[in-house]
């Protein structure tokens, strides 16, 4: 099948305006991919279903090298249920029964993540599960939007992850051109959905308003800290970790000596860089329970930072924010940088410039030292 990913942002609204029925009824809700997936691997609803779900369940152990595709067999129909329970108390979106030409039958568990990840606990329940019996095979989880480039995976456990992009080189390129509309107008949506990833940055750099492109919530966000995690990390500036933080989207310097270090004078609290949606943020951990860090005691910490910081900073660029921190809190922000995003040399001049001066070789650096 011929697959266009919208390469302008003029091909994208023209895209997202369209009608396509899966844009209608809702990209963004799991329950929208479900349904149009619980058709396309449903025999009773077309005749190349069992093909698909081959091709899948190929890139799926292309992926997780544990398997050959040679060891899956030729697939004669297969039957797909929604809301399947599977395991304590869980459901898998999709369950998908496939007979074999040889007369076997196995049963695919399939997962589906738009914009949220799931947690550890729900993937290692339902990954238990379906390591009970030897029906089940190959459990997957499509990663069907933000999903896709968050970094603290859950599902890796015993679900081999399938993005859009392995979907659509992967399974739906290598359909024919004559699939019914229903195939063709999930293929499109899925498309769309990488012109909105490969997209968002020129989106933000050109100042346009995102909903005519599609951007759900915090889903430009994300894919533009996604941009910003890449090239960071091309250019050797640690290694970031994307997550969604509830009211912003967090991408954290994880690995590396400028962050996660012990305040100089407080031991017991740690130091970090991240950022919250394009605000670089230099803040603290108070630690929890018994051992959390008295509030009197970090904020005192803090209030000499800031001042510190205040003086060196003046009024160069990144421009320099601080909030009053509420040590009652376990995670404080001490200050921020509104990081420039309108070019990649100018995410990592902001970057090297905050990190530089402020951290391990800056001015918390000179603290421990002393």
């Amino acid at each position: 099948m011929s697959i266009m990913v919208p390469s302008t942002l003029k091909q994208l609204k023209r895209k997202e305006q369209s009608g396509n029925p899966v844009v209608i009824a809702g990209y963004g809700h799991e329950s929208t991919h479900a349904g149009y997936l619980s058709w396309i691997l449903d025999s009773t609803k077309w005749s190349g279903a069992g093909k698909c779900l081959e091709l899948m369940l190929q890139k799926a152990c292309s992926k997780d090298g544990s398997n050959s595709p040679q060891s899956i067999g030729p697939i004669a129909q297969c039957h797909c249920e929604r809301e399947v329970s599977f395991g304590n108390r869980r459901k898998v979106d999709l369950l998908v029964t496939a007979k074999l030409e040889s007369g076997e039958t196995r049963k695919v568990p399939l997962e589906l993540k738009t914009d949220s990840a799931g947690t550890k606990e729900q993937f290692t329940t339902m990954g238990k599960y379906a390591s009970s019996e030897d029906v089940y095979q190959y459990p997957m989880v499509f990663l069907l939007g933000a999903s896709s480039v968050f970094t603290d995976r859950p599902w890796h456990d015993k679900f081999t992850p399938l993005t859009v992009e392995d979907l659509l080189c992967g399974v739906f390129g290598k359909l024919p051109n004559d699939t019914p509309p229903f195939v063709q107008h999930y293929t499109e949506a899925l498309a769309t959905e990488l012109g909105r990833k490969r997209l968002a940055i020129d989106c933000h750099r050109h100042g346009e308003q995102e909903p005519q492109f599609g951007y759900r919530n915090k889903l430009k966000m994300f894919y533009i800290l996604n941009y910003a995690r890449l090239i960071l990390e091309r250019a050797e500036i640690g290694l970031w970790e994307l997550k969604d933080g509830g009211y912003n989207t967090v991408l954290n310097l994880n690995e590396s000596d400028d962050s996660w270090q012990p305040c100089s004078g407080v031991p017991d609290m740690q130091w970090y860089f991240e950022f919250n949606d394009k605000k670089l943020c230099m803040k603290v951990y108070l630690g929890e329970n018994e051992t959390k860090v008295a509030p009197g005691r970090a904020l005192e910490w803090i209030q000499r930072r800031q001042g510190e910081i205040r003086d060196l900073w003046g009024e160069r660029l990144p421009k320099l924010a601080e909030r009053k921190p509420n040590c009652t809190k376990t995670w404080v922000s001490v200050c921020n940088w509104t990081i420039d995003f309108s070019t990649d040399d100018s995410i990592l001049d902001g970057v090297r410039t905050v990190i530089g001066e402020i951290g391990a070789q800056g001015l918390l650096g000179s603290l421990a030292r002393t």
